[in-house]
C-alpha cells in the first residue's frame, strides 16, 4: 500500500526547498496539441518540499507506479485517490519540451544545485537533444532553482557513474543547419567561462565540418553571458580562445579529410596555430603526409556568431609561417623524403619559401613574391618573383611544386601566378 506522508502545509521561514526523484523510470511526452507533458514513473520515492507545500511518497522501499505531468508552472502527481500538485516559478522553456525521460535515476534540487546520476538521463524537443549515459552531474547554484539551463552553463561537472568508466554526453540542435555532439569522457567541467573535456573520444558536425577526436583534452573560452546551450556558440568560444591536444584530431570539410596525430590546436586573441607529430591532408592531387609540422596563422574572425572557412584562409595569406620538417606522398615515413625542412613565411602581402628536395642528391631550393588579396572578388593572386634551386632560376619548377598541394578546385596557373578563387 502506498505511504503517503504530508509532512506540512505551511512553510516556515527557516526552511530549506528540496526535491529528490528516485525512479526506475521517469517518462514524459507531450502529444500533440498538448499544453503539457504526461506520463509516469516507477519510483521508489518522491520527495517534494517546496514553498508552502512538503510531501514524500513512498512504499517502504519498494517500487509504485505513479501518474505524473509536468506544466511551465506546475508538477502534479496522481496516484489512486491522491492528487497531489506543487506550483513552481513559471519557466516557458517547458512548453518547448517534447519529453523527459530517466532511467534507474536518482534526481535532486537544493538550495545548493541540482544533482543527478543513472544509466541514462534525456530531454529533447522537435529541434534540440540533451541525452548522457553513465553519468554523474552536478550543477551548482546558490540558491534553489529549476533553470538548469542557467545554472549548468556557468557551473557544471559531468563524470562517469559508479562502475563506468566513461560519461556518455551527445547534444544535437536543428536551425539553419544541424549540429551534434557525442563526447565519451571522463570529465566535462562547465565554468563561468571555461569549458575543460578529458575524453576518450569527440565527434559529430559543427559548423557544417565534420570532427573527429582521440585521446583529447579540450580547454576552451566560454561567453560568460551565454544564456542556452548553443552548440555553435559554444564552439565559436573555442575558436576565440582555447587549447586542443589529442592523440587524433580529424576535420572532415567538402569531402577532403585533414588529420593530425599527437598534435596541438590552440587559437588565441591574434592567432589559430597546430603543433603536430604528422598531419595527413588529401588535394586534388592526393595524399600527403607532414611529419614535425608548426603551423601559425593571423585570426581575422571578427564576430564570433559567423564562422566560415574563409576567415581562416585569408588570415594565413596575410601573416602565417609554417615549418615542416618531411613530406611523404603516402602515409609512410621514410629516408627517402623528397622533401624537407620547409619554411613558409607570409607578411604583409610578401612570402619567402625554402625547402630541400631530393632527386638523385639534395637540391636547396627558394622562392619569394607577392600575394595580392581582393575580398570584392573574392580573389587571391600569387605572384612569383624569384625562384632558384640550387643557385639556379627556376621559376616553373617551384609553381609546379606549390600547385601539388593546392587543396581546391578553384586554383589555376597563369604564367607566373597561381590564382585563387574563394
Amino acid at each position: 500500500m502506498i505511504k503517503l506522508l504530508i509532512l506540512s502545509l505551511i512553510s516556515t521561514i527557516c526552511a530549506a526547498n528540496s526535491m529528490l526523484f528516485e525512479v526506475d523510470s521517469f517518462d514524459l511526452k507531450r502529444e500533440v496539441g498538448q499544453e503539457f507533458l504526461a506520463g509516469s514513473a516507477y519510483a521508489r520515492d518522491i520527495y517534494i518540499k517546496y514553498d508552502a507545500v512538503e510531501f514524500d511518497l513512498a512504499q517502504d522501499g519498494e517500487l509504485f507506479l505513479v501518474d505524473a505531468a509536468l506544466y511551465n508552472n506546475k508538477f502534479n502527481f496522481r496516484k489512486d485517490n491522491l492528487n497531489l500538485t506543487t506550483y513552481i516559478p513559471q519557466i516557458d522553456e517547458i512548453d518547448f519540451l517534447d519529453f523527459i525521460y530517466a532511467n534507474q535515476a536518482l534526481i535532486e534540487f537544493t538550495e545548493t544545485g541540482f544533482n543527478a546520476n543513472g544509466p541514462q538521463l534525456s530531454i529533447g524537443a522537435a529541434s534540440f537533444l540533451f541525452d548522457i549515459r553513465n553519468v554523474q552531474i552536478n550543477c551548482a547554484s546558490n540558491g534553489f532553482t529549476f533553470r538548469l539551463d542557467q545554472i549548468c552553463l556557468k557551473n557544471m561537472l559531468i563524470n562517469p557513474s559508479k562502475g563506468s568508466e566513461f560519461a556518455k554526453v551527445e547534444i544535437k540542435q536543428e536551425s539553419q543547419d544541424t549540429s551534434f555532439i557525442s563526447i565519451l569522457g571522463k570529465k566535462v567541467l562547465f565554468t563561468n567561462d571555461r569549458i575543460n573535456i578529458d575524453a576518450q573520444s569527440i565527434s559529430g558536425n559543427i559548423l557544417n565540418s565534420e570532427i573527429g577526436l582521440k585521446a583529447i583534452n579540450v580547454d576552451c573560452f566560454k561567453d560568460s553571458e551565454l544564456k542556452s546551450f548553443n552548440l555553435d556558440l559554444i564552439f565559436a568560444g573555442c575558436l576565440e580562445e582555447s587549447l586542443i591536444a589529442g592523440s587524433e584530431i580529424r576535420l572532415l570539410r567538402e569531402g577532403r579529410p585533414f588529420e593530425i596525430y599527437d598534435g596541438v590546436v590552440y587559437f588565441n586573441e591574434n592567432h589559430v596555430g597546430v603543433e603536430a607529430d604528422k598531419l595527413l591532408a588529401e588535394t586534388q592531387k592526393g595524399l600527403f603526409t607532414f611529419f614535425d609540422i608548426e603551423a601559425k596563422c593571423l585570426k581575422t574572425i571578427n564576430d564570433k556568431r559567423i564562422i566560415s572557412a574563409d576567415a581562416f584562409y585569408l588570415g594565413c595569406l596575410k601573416s602565417s609561417y609554417f615549418k615542416i620538417n618531411k613530406i611523404n606522398e603516402d602515409q609512410i615515413e621514410k629516408d627517402s623524403n623528397r622533401i624537407s625542412d620547409l619554411n613558409i613565411h607570409v607578411t604583409d602581402g610578401e612570402f619567402k619559401l625554402n625547402a630541400k628536395l631530393r632527386a638523385l642528391f639534395t637540391l636547396h631550393f627558394r622562392a619569394s613574391g607577392t600575394l595580392n588579396i581582393n575580398e570584392t572578388q573574392r580573389e587571391v593572386r600569387v605572384q612569383v618573383a624569384k625562384a632558384k634551386v640550387a643557385g639556379m632560376t627556376a621559376t616553373k619548377m617551384v609553381l609546379k611544386f606549390v600547385m601539388k598541394f593546392i587543396n581546391s578546385d578553384s586554383v589555376s596557373l597563369e604564367n607566373d601566378t597561381i590564382i585563387i578563387k574563394y
